[in-house]
């Protein structure tokens, strides 16, 4: 036990010296600006969005999505942090409580015991700040996605537009010709579905009947098309609320937050912070087994939704104890919530 919580120590010290680091080359920026340079090293600034959101270059939509990618790689990595981060804050907890209760008894304090918790805090502090830039950056790039992929069908619509002009200037150019020729006005008739005859019989199986439409009028309903695909996507709202289910630790409920599809936003990291906070020790507190460890062994779940507003939802989110039998292939016994 006391070689695991070293190991932790040792791994969060690494991050936090990391964090040292990266703060000593930005020296002089505000705690934003750190967050944004530092730990999410992407470019954030209002003129790269606005670029984004105005351009007309068929590229921009993938340049926004490679833009929406980054945050995101960037957030994953910074939840990835949060398990080792709780759990070296726990260890230290526990050394520090014991270093204390040695000290009552008699014994010298380390002074560095109350240290590394309070370092620990503050690196959990700035991760967290990290996570609530990155997720508001991901909201920007998400509607910077829709914007730039609107734009691009725009775009398209234009040129089937232009294209369909073309076509149809060629057409009545044909029809001039023709009407000189002819000498009598000649107009396109578009082809009509035939119908049934007179006194023919209701009923039965209904026929099929292809109805050819001229190439120009194609070209017309394609580009109003992209226009309706394109004005959807400006109206789409960023999904902002959703859940995670079952996740087996705090570490795996981490990786599920980190895994969201890049265009849905997870919930506010201060947030999740302050339902971790409240979760570890209920599953700390869960024992292993029911008092015989062949028999029936009690895990946790920890299942976490969020509203569209970010905040959790605490009636839907719980930690739950799940009962499982010897047989590893046995289903799942009793839950029940603590």
């Amino acid at each position: 036990m006391a070689g695991e919580r070293g190991r932790l120590l040792d791994e969060a010290d690494g991050l936090i010296g990391r964090a040292r680091d990266a703060l000593a080359q930005v020296d002089g920026l505000d705690a934003i600006r750190f967050a944004e340079v530092a730990i999410l090293g992407i470019r954030s600034s209002e003129e790269e969005m606005l670029g984004l959101k105005q351009g007309v270059d068929p590229k921009a939509a993938q340049d926004a999505r490679a833009h929406l990618n980054r945050i995101v790689a960037a957030s994953r990595e910074l939840w990835s942090r949060v398990p080792v981060l709780e759990a070296a804050l726990a260890a230290a907890e526990t050394g520090a409580a014991t270093a204390a209760f040695e000290a009552a008894m008699g014994a010298e304090m380390p002074t560095a015991a109350p240290g590394r918790v309070l370092a620990l805090l503050a690196e959990i502090k700035a991760n967290t700040a990290a996570l609530s830039v990155a997720r508001a950056r991901q909201r920007d790039a998400i509607s910077a996605v829709n914007t730039a992929e609107a734009t691009s069908l725009e775009a398209r619509a234009r040129e089937l537009e232009a294209e369909a002009a073309r076509r149809q200037q060629k057409t009545d150019q044909m029809l001039t010709a023709l009407q000189e020729f002819e000498g009598c006005s000649y107009s396109p008739l578009p082809p009509r579905a035939p119908g049934r005859g007179h006194g023919a019989q209701m009923g039965g199986a209904p026929s099929v009947v292809l109805v050819p439409t001229p190439a120009t009028q194609i070209l017309r309903n394609q580009a109003a098309d992209l226009r309706r695909e394109a004005s959807a996507l400006l109206r789409r709202p960023v999904p902002s609320q959703g859940a995670v289910e079952h996740c087996e630790s705090l570490g795996a409920l981490a990786n599920a937050l980190a895994s969201l599809d890049a265009m849905r936003l997870g919930p506010d990291p201060l947030a999740v912070r302050e339902w971790i906070s409240e979760a570890a020790p209920k599953v700390a507190a869960i024992p292993p087994h029911d008092g015989d460890p062949l028999r029936i062994k009690r895990e946790p779940r920890l299942s976490l939704a969020w509203r569209a507003d970010g905040s959790v939802d605490r009636i839907a989110s719980r930690v739950t104890v799940v009962e499982v039998g010897p047989d590893p292939g046995m289903a799942l016994g009793l839950r029940h919530k603590i």
